[in-house]
C-alpha cells in the first residue's frame, strides 16, 4: 500500500496524538486537496434529507387517511346493523336519536366522541327516523375525496344515498360523487331500510 496517502499514525507525544489523531494537517494529501465538505455539498445532503422527510410524511398522511376511510366505512355498515337489529321487532324507527343509539350501546366505538356522533374527521354523524319504515345516518364535514369514497361504499345495501342534497343512483354513483362532492364540506346521507 503507497504510504504517501495515508494519515501519520499518532505517536505518543506527538501533535497528531495530542488531538486523538484527527490533525489533517500532517496528512500526504495530493498538492490543492482540501478536506472536509464544501458548502454545496453539504446543501445537497440537507435538500436529499428534507426531500426524503417530506416524502416519509407524506406516505405516514396517505396511510392514516387511508385507515381513517375504512375505520369509517366499516363503522357505517356496523352501525346499520346494530340499529336494524335493536328495531327489529318495531314498525319503524320512531324515536332513533344518537342518543338512544349511545344508550343502547348500537355506536362503534371509532365514530363515538363522549356524548356525540363523529366522523373520523370530526364531522357530525346524525341519525333519525325517516318515511316508510326507514332511518338515515347523515355524514358531514367530509372532504371531497371522503365523500366519493363514501357515497360509492356498497351502494346497494340503501334504500338511497344523498350528496348534499342530491339523491344517487347507484348504478351511476361513481361519475354522479364526482361532480357533487365539492367544496370540502360535504353532507353524504344514507337512507337505510
Amino acid at each position: 500500500m503507497n504510504s504517501r496517502y495515508q494519515p501519520k499514525v499518532a505517536v505518543k507525544g506527538s501533535a497528531a496524538a495530542a488531538d486523538g489523531g484527527w490533525n489533517m494537517e500532517g496528512t500526504n494529501l495530493p498538492k490543492g486537496w482540501k478536506t472536509g465538505a464544501t458548502m454545496m455539498e453539504t446543501m445537497g445532503v440537507l435538500l436529499v434529507g428534507a426531500l426524503l422527510t417530506v416524502g416519509a410524511v407524506m406516505l405516514i398522511s396517505m396511510a392514516m387517511n387511508s385507515a381513517k376511510l375504512s375505520d369509517a366505512q366499516k363503522s357505517l355498515t356496523a352501525l346499520s346493523i346494530q340499529v336494524r337489529g335493536h328495531f327489529s321487532g318495531a314498525r319503524d324507527y320512531t324515536g332513533l336519536t344518537n342518543a338512544l343509539a349511545i344508550k343502547a350501546g348500537l355506536v362503534p366505538q371509532k365514530i363515538l366522541r363522549g356524548d356525540s356522533l363523529q366522523t373520523p374527521w370530526g364531522g357530525a354523524i346524525t341519525l333519525a327516523p325517516a318515511a316508510n319504515a326507514t332511518f338515515t345516518h347523515s355524514w358531514a364535514g367530509l372532504s371531497d375525496q371522503v365523500c366519493t369514497a363514501m357515497s360509492t361504499y356498497q351502494p346497494d345495501l340503501w334504500q338511497s344515498i344523498s350528496i348534499n342534497g342530491t339523491v344517487i343512483d347507484a348504478d351511476t354513483a361513481v361519475s354522479q360523487a364526482n361532480t357533487l362532492c365539492t367544496g370540502n364540506a360535504n353532507t353524504v346521507i344514507y337512507t337505510d331500510r
